[in-house]
């Protein structure tokens, strides 16, 4: 079954001449809170590491291609996704989040606005779960013995019970 997710606007985290950092806030039903980060610049960063307020956040690291490429050399886009726990999202969406990414080449500052996070959570409420996931759990059936049924032991129904009649 697919998953689904509310996506936040694209935002600009960090800009500079030739180069910028992209983000995009998003709630998955899977894989919880986090945000997309989309990285061009003309030298490579090879990010590894997200970092916010002394805290280690959980990145894993996308793709690196080569964008635009008039002349050398290239525009290198780099990409990765940050999980943020539920408390951390939650709190971006009230003061904005700042952090860092961290490659082997370079470090990056970002921040991006509160309003950016506020807007996945009013589509979260959209979001529905799939008829599948839904599973309810009943107490299993008491065996009626005044109705001669009694419980199966492998399927868990109820069925008939034996009927074994004796003289008096």
């Amino acid at each position: 079954m697919g998953d689904q997710i509310a996506y936040g606007p694209v935002v600009t985290a960090y800009y500079a001449v030739l180069e910028f950092l992209q983000i995009r806030p998003f709630y998955s039903m899977k894989s919880g809170y986090g945000f997309e980060t989309r990285f061009a610049s003309y030298g490579k960063a090879s990010f590894i590491e997200a970092w916010s307020f002394g805290k280690q956040l959980d990145y894993s690291k996308g793709v690196s291609q080569k964008g635009i490429c008039f002349q050398a050399p290239c525009m290198i886009e780099e990409t990765g996704l940050v999980l943020l726990s539920e408390a951390d999202f939650l709190a971006a969406a009230q003061n904005g989040f700042a952090f860092a990414l961290v490659g082997k080449l370079r470090r990056i500052n970002g921040k991006a606005s509160a309003q950016a996070f506020g807007a996945v959570l009013k589509l979260k409420k959209q979001l529905t779960p799939a008829a599948s996931a839904i599973q309810v759990i009943e107490p299993p059936p008491k065996p009626y013995p005044d109705l001669a049924l009694e419980l199966d032991a492998k399927s868990g129904e109820l069925r008939p019970r034996e009927q074994v009649l004796t003289l008096d």
